[in-house]
């Protein structure tokens, strides 16, 4: 019935019209070249998730950004968000951004290849997207479809069909296609076990917008957010104010020894920070500054906790750091309880705790400024 149904109202098109209607097929090859074609694309969606357990369905509301790009790993820059979440692959990088906490969890292939490579093409933003799953093999047209005296195209992609401990497992995505305009309405997820559906997820596109300029993908990320690492993502106290700083002995970047306990005598300025932290950098920029000089009585270190020497040695290449950098640092990190970046720690001339600064501050730079309270 469908199928007749199908040919019925093309048959009439073709009455009334001089052109051929198009077929499933160039329809979806229309698609594909809208999707794909153009510098950038944005769309909004609302996904309906429904959860099995209570038979209720959660809806959100969410946004996407994408630009093409020259990079080894992924065709395309983007940006995700909904409710108080972002997650962007920018620069190279994976930002995982959560405005609750106001924290930033960062992956890059050097610091830990296999989770940003199953990161970067299949988190829930792209992997939902029609970047992500008009990527995937296997797509075929099954029927068309009416909403609202409206025809959608339906094609179809069976993700699994297999038995898992006895229970028989069909996973299905569906996408329709708009075919007066080839343009993706919405995706069907449809989850079954031994025939009954298990669960649901549906997401509505809206609002295209498509690019053909150049223009790079830019993220404001405020500067009371700290920066991590996946391994870091459990939050840690830091040391309070009056504690005996924990003594360490590293090395800086020529192989020179620096102690803490050798330092007794001046005040210390510990500023833990990694390579891929903007505000880090934008710290280090700011002490750079030729209108920036530290008391004559305070030493800086930058310590690396996340970072490899050889990564070190290639950021330090292109990136100068204005005072001794120390790596190998991970273990000296846990000691000072370092769970974000930019984390500062200033040590009093007995070896104490005399400030803890986490995240990016312009106060509390300006007032290790010299030049700025003299």
């Amino acid at each position: 019935m469908i199928k007749r149904l199908y040919f019925l109202l093309f048959a009439l098109v073709a009455v009334f019209s001089c052109e051929t209607p198009k077929t499933p097929d160039q329809i979806w090859e229309e698609s594909k070249t809208q999707i794909f074609n153009p510098q950038g694309l944005s769309f909004q969606s609302k996904m309906v998730w429904e959860n099995p357990n209570f038979h209720e369905f959660d809806t959100t509301f969410r946004s996407f950004e994408a630009r093409k790009i020259k990079d080894e790993y992924f065709d395309y820059a983007y940006i995700g968000k909904r409710d108080n979440y972002t997650f962007a692959y920018l620069g190279g990088v994976l930002q995982s951004i959560d405005h609750e906490k106001k924290t930033v969890e960062i992956t890059s292939i050097e610091q830990d290849s296999l989770n940003f490579i199953n990161t970067l093409s299949n988190n829930g933003f792209l992997s939902f997207s029609p970047l992500g799953l008009m990527k995937k093999e296997g797509w075929s047209f099954v029927k068309d479809t009416i909403v609202d005296n409206k025809i959608y195209f339906d094609y179809l992609q069976i993700e699994m069909d297999t038995t898992i401990d006895k229970t028989k497992v069909l996973l299905e995505n569906h996408l329709f296609i708009n075919p007066s305009n080839a343009i993706p309405v919405w995706y069907s997820r449809r989850l079954y076990h031994h025939g009954k559906r298990n669960q649901l997820i549906e997401i509505y596109f809206s609002d295209y917008k498509f690019s053909e300029g150049n223009e790079e993908l830019t993220l404001e990320i405020p500067s009371s957010y700290v920066s991590k690492t996946e391994r870091e993502s459990e939050t840690r106290l830091p040391l309070e104010v009056g504690e005996k700083a924990p003594d360490f002995e590293l090395v800086d970047m020529e192989g020179n020894p620096v102690r803490l306990s050798e330092l007794k005598g001046k005040r210390v300025l510990l500023d833990f920070s990694m390579i891929n932290c903007g505000w880090c950098k934008i710290a280090i920029n700011k002490f750079k500054d030729e209108d920036f000089a530290f008391d004559s009585n305070l030493v800086p270190l930058y310590i690396n906790p996340v970072d490899s020497k050889e990564l070190m040695e290639k950021y330090l290449r292109t990136n100068s750091i204005p005072f001794p950098v120390l790596v190998g640092a991970s273990e000296l990190g846990k000691s000072y309880k370092v769970s974000g970046y930019p984390t500062f720690y200033i040590i009093d001339e007995n070896g104490k705790i005399e400030f803890v600064q986490i995240g990016f501050s312009d106060n509390f730079i300006d007032q290790l400024n010299r030049k700025e309270n003299s």
